[in-house]
């Protein structure tokens, strides 16, 4: 039976709760980013033992009828529909479980290679990476700080959020995932990995 919760996710279940949930601040820089930057980077593989069970898929989505000649009707139809679409693609986001992750992070980005899963190399000024999501929306990528916490921001059509922190603990990577808004009460979503060291 899969373990919920092991040491290493307790720890970071603490440290999630307690975070600024805001981007904000300065990178780190000089040697402190150097060994951050270092740190991160590396091949890593998913513990499943360690790690949150995976998300079961959301209920299929339901479509809308419009009613001919009732303009109320057809709006609120219309943004229930549009609200739903985000919310797939969204969370298409918070279930992401690559198997192994290589992270690649040095002053200028942090490229991002899950397996299995697009290759995703983001810039570290803060610029956006558009990429498709699923049912024709757009998930908007950019780096954020969460004090000297480097995370991901992923953004469906500027309403849906999610926030993947990165963070080594104990000399493992946890991932942590968590919907931010869209009135959304989700626990977050934890996956430790453990680096692959090169064979010598």
């Amino acid at each position: 039976m899969r373990r919920t919760a092991g040491p290493v996710v307790a720890v970071v279940a603490a440290w999630t709760a307690g975070c600024a949930s805001g981007g904000g601040g300065p990178p780190v820089t000089g040697p402190e980013a150097d060994a951050l930057f270092a740190e991160l980077s590396g091949l890593w593989v998913l513990d499943e033992e360690e790690s949150a069970a995976p998300l079961a898929d959301l209920p299929e989505l339901r479509s809308f009828e419009f009613t001919v000649g009732d303009p109320r009707a057809n709006r609120a139809a219309a943004a229930q529909a549009s609200y739903l679409d985000v919310t797939d693609a969204t969370y298409s986001v918070l279930r992401r479980r690559p198997d192994t992750l290589e992270l690649r992070v040095d002053e200028t980005a942090l490229v991002y290679m899950p397996t299995p899963g697009d290759s995703l190399a983001v810039p570290m000024n803060g610029e956006s990476v558009v990429r498709a999501a699923p049912r024709r929306r757009t998930v908007r990528t950019r780096v954020v700080w969460e004090e000297t916490t480097l995370a991901l921001d992923h953004r469906t059509d500027a309403r849906g959020d999610v926030r993947v922190t990165l963070r080594v603990v104990a000399g493992r990577l946890v991932m942590s995932r968590r919907v931010r808004g869209m009135g959304a009460a989700v626990a977050p979503v934890v996956l430790v990995y453990d680096r692959v060291v090169p064979e010598t």
